[in-house]
């Protein structure tokens, strides 16, 4: 794998760990089925900050959370698979 290559997938690597961040935040269900009330005063903090990332390429800035993730090596398939985050596709030419 040439350098480019790398450097697409450790971007790509980091934008999966940064979506996986939120996952687990999870508010227990208040019992008896109602409804918890929000806090008055307390302003929710922002549900994802932008990311800058430096690579030799320059300077990427991810200013959303991502929706899907694509892996480009069977190695970061192993990596989401372990951090739970669906694939959304890959090359074929990794798949036996």
């Amino acid at each position: 794998m040439n350098g480019k290559h790398r450097t697409w997938a450790f971007a790509l690597l980091v934008a999966a760990a940064i979506a996986v961040q939120g996952c687990g935040q999870e508010t227990a269900p208040a019992p008896n089925g109602a409804q918890p009330s929000p806090s008055s005063g307390a302003a929710a903090p922002p549900a994802y900050a932008a990311i800058t990332v430096r690579h030799k390429l320059g300077v990427t800035v991810i200013d959303r959370q991502p929706e899907r993730v694509v892996a480009l090596d069977m190695n970061e398939v192993d990596f989401l698979d372990l951090l739970g985050v669906p694939v959304a596709g890959m090359p074929k030419d990794f798949v036996p």
